[in-house]
């Protein structure tokens, strides 16, 4: 699969098993997680957001 080739997600089947074979293995639980994403999101009302703080040296 080339990397330029656009991914839909919203066509994956979720109801099927994950795929044995990499990539599609990973693109099915990133469809997974959008699903899941979009759920809690729509149950709060707002979109969700993350912070990544680090500590210590960034060269090490």
């Amino acid at each position: 699969m080339n990397m330029r080739e656009f991914i839909d997600f919203g066509k994956i089947d979720l109801n099927m098993e994950p795929p044995a074979q990499e990539p599609k293995r990973q693109y099915y639980y990133i469809a997974k997680l959008r699903k899941y994403i979009k759920q809690i999101s729509d149950k709060l009302g707002r979109p969700l957001s993350a912070a990544v703080i680090t500590f210590g040296c960034p060269i090490v």
